[in-house]
């Protein structure tokens, strides 16, 4: 997994495009929460997740098979879970 900042522009920019979209989709439906996996190496992409709103949950335990790799859990959640207390 190469870092963020060594990928080419347009490979940053369609990334950014992807993020955007599903935050937008978040905005226009509000019950709809966007998850999103990234591998546990991929160090370097969490601060763009975390630019567009996402907040890591959780981590799925040997998610991805080659390299056998944890996964991240990002979720983009527009409406926060409402908790009342009485």
């Amino acid at each position: 997994v190469l870092p963020f900042q060594m990928l080419s522009d347009g490979y940053r920019n369609v990334i950014k495009i992807i993020l955007d979209i599903a935050a937008r989709m978040c905005i226009l439906n509000p019950y709809l929460k966007y998850y999103f996996y990234i591998n546990s190496s991929a160090d370097n992409y969490r601060d763009e997740y975390k630019k567009y709103g996402f907040e890591q949950i959780g981590i799925r335990k040997n998610y991805y098979s080659e390299p056998v790799e944890n996964g991240l859990v990002f979720l983009l959640e527009i409406i926060p879970s409402i908790t009342t207390v009485h």
